[in-house]
């Protein structure tokens, strides 16, 4: 058996040190994703270092009264089930504010929330967005598949909108859900955005062309009409890449028709979107700091209602105004790109080479309240919640104004995201470039990605080179066909697969595997035929002889997210190899290509 944890060749076990923390709820709903903390234990290391180690969480609201101090439920805070639900929307994810169940969205204590009108209560977030804002650590939610479908319907009843759908292009076409084509409807502008290309590494000069390609043919095959398409881009909402350029096209095809909607499943970067447009010539300048952030988290369902902001009308007076900043900022970064294309051939630092941008208001003005915030975050360990952020939608310079909103994540049951602890989403989920790594299978053979995934070779006329994308945290482990459920049963009581983590009542919960069987026919040695796609574990690119058949059978947790994706995504990063491990059917990590960052 070989084994493969990051960089490094092991025949060992690799030993992870992993929270075995974990609560899986057999509901089909968003909590089931999620991991139920300690919020006690949590709340006392982020104020280790404070005089009082009985701090309450609830004081850093302005809104908090310290006449509760002697409060038996002071770190919790009290539910009352007897109150009504405000008017008011929570700043980060937009659900109604209330004080009646803690695993409602939108849930405040009464302390906070009892004799307050909804003037003081503007801007306020609620504990779940708190806590995960400041304290890492997210409570568990009740609301179903079905709920958030419902928020969605409105995106259709509302006649000459425009949809953005947000793809997670480490993990497509299993975000591209059954009911797309249906929620938008036939008369809707649609706008294509692939979110987290600095995640790839670029394999050619076409590297953009060919990922656009493959995320359109993804869209069509879902059943979006092609002439509802008005634009297909690639964008990092992290690091700003593509997103100037998509506000361009936006200007372009948009013509104030109607509202916008950004779309997209849970995890795909909305919220991170939402806000870098906020910030953004999309956005109404004298609006931008009166808009609470929306919350962000690794967390799924961060957004539970919408959220929006007032649409800048764009002029031809702003647009040459705007095109003059992106000229002068062009500039900066294509100088700023050049120096770590030098500093990564001295390092061979891969983090190097992700798309880099940067996004800016032409028009916006700080104001003291903007500046008084960004203060505080950098000479603070935690920050009062603002009860002061408020936008009038009733003023006179939101008249006839459209909007762009903020949707609730749909959440997709193909994921296996949805099994995932908080510990295990931060082990699966790439958050740096991805590091391709090759192995060389000749039939007889199985590769594991962690416990996530599975991929048998049951025929082929000689080896495939398969290259597997995933988080490098995620560990490799290779074996023969005819021990792989003994060595998948061995290693999943063990700490080597870090993924599901080693914790009996977590693996009673995990579900089986289930496979399907997958036919490709290889195109050549220098170009990979087809990627097979294990939902959020990764994908596996292909390579074989021209002509060649080859036989698979692709396992994953309840057999989701399971695809073949033809043409790969990255079909020519099987020349990215290093030179071969002896005694291995491993490849070192090889050198990586930037020519696509000169365009």
């Amino acid at each position: 058996m070989f084994h493969n944890h990051k960089h490094d060749v092991e025949c060992n076990k690799t030993k992870v040190s992993v929270s075995s923390s974990a609560k899986i709820n057999s509901e089909q709903s968003i909590s089931k994703t999620l991991l139920h903390k300690n919020y006690l234990d949590v709340i006392n290391m982020k104020f280790e270092s404070d005089k009082q180690k009985k701090i309450s969480w609830m004081s850093d609201y302005e809104i908090y009264n310290d006449a509760v101090q002697n409060s038996s439920n002071l770190m919790y805070g009290t539910p009352d089930p007897d109150a009504s639900i405000t008017s008011v929307k929570c700043g980060g994810c937009g659900a109604l504010l209330h004080c009646k169940d803690i695993q409602m969205p939108g849930y405040l204590p009464s302390e906070l929330i009892i004799g307050k009108n909804n003037q003081e209560l503007q801007g306020v977030k609620c504990q779940r967005c708190h806590f995960i804002t400041n304290y890492d650590t997210c409570i568990d939610l009740k609301m179903s598949t079905s709920e958030s479908n419902d928020v969605m319907s409105q995106l259709k009843s509302n006649g000459n909108s425009t949809a953005i759908i947000l793809i997670d292009l480490t993990n497509f076409p299993c975000e591209v859900w059954p009911y797309l084509s249906f929620i938008l409807g036939n008369q809707t502008t649609v706008f294509i955005v692939g979110n987290k290309i600095d995640l790839l590494p670029p394999d050619s000069s076409k590297f953009i062309e060919n990922v656009k390609d493959c995320l359109t043919e993804s869209i069509v095959k879902a059943g979006i009409l092609k002439n509802n398409i008005k634009h297909v881009g690639l964008i990092s909402a992290k690091t700003g890449y593509g997103i100037e350029q998509l506000i361009n096209k936006i200007h372009k095809f948009w013509n104030r028709k109607g509202d916008i909607y950004l779309v997209g499943c849970a995890n795909t970067g909305k919220s991170t979107l939402f806000n870098m447009l906020l910030q953004s010539d999309l956005c109404q300048s004298q609006a931008a700091n009166s808009i609470q952030h929306a919350t962000t988290s690794l967390w799924p369902g961060t957004t539970l209602n919408l959220l929006k902001f007032p649409i800048l009308k764009p002029n031809q007076a702003r647009l040459h105004k705007r095109l003059q900043r992106l000229k002068t900022e062009t500039k900066i970064s294509q100088k700023e790109n050049y120096n770590n294309i030098q500093e990564f051939k001295e390092t061979k630092n891969i983090e190097l080479l992700a798309l880099q941008g940067r996004v800016n208001h032409t028009f916006k003005r700080e104001n003291e309240l903007h500046t008084a915030i960004s203060k505080s975050n950098k000479n603070s360990s935690y920050v009062r919640e603002s009860v002061h952020l408020k936008l009038d939608e009733n003023s006179h310079d939101y008249k006839n104004i459209k909007w762009f909103y903020d949707t609730p994540g749909i959440i997709q049951s193909d994921l296996i995201s949805n099994f995932l602890t908080s510990d295990e989403l931060a082990l699966t989920l790439p958050s740096k470039i991805i590091s391709p790594r090759t192995f060389c299978l000749w039939p007889g053979h199985t590769v594991f990605i962690a416990g996530l995934g599975r991929l048998d070779i049951l025929s082929a006329p000689t080896f495939v080179r398969c290259t597997i994308f995933s988080n490098i945290k995620l560990p490799i482990t290779v074996c023969k066909m005819k021990n792989a459920d003994y060595v998948y049963e061995e290693l999943l009581n063990s700490e080597a697969f870090c993924v599901p983590v080693n914790n009996p009542s977590r693996l009673e919960n995990w579900p089986k595997l289930k496979f399907k069987e997958i036919g490709v026919i290889g195109i050549g040695e220098k170009e990979s035929a087809a990627d097979v796609v294990l939902s959020n574990a990764g994908w596996i690119a292909i390579t074989a002889k021209e002509n060649e058949n080859i036989m698979m059978r692709s396992w994953t947790p309840g057999g989701l997210g399971i695809y073949t994706r033809i043409p790969a995504l990255l079909p020519y990063s099987v020349n990215l190899r290093g030179s071969r491990l002896v005694g291995t059917p491993a490849y070192r990590l090889g050198r990586q290509v930037y020519i696509s960052r000169r365009k």
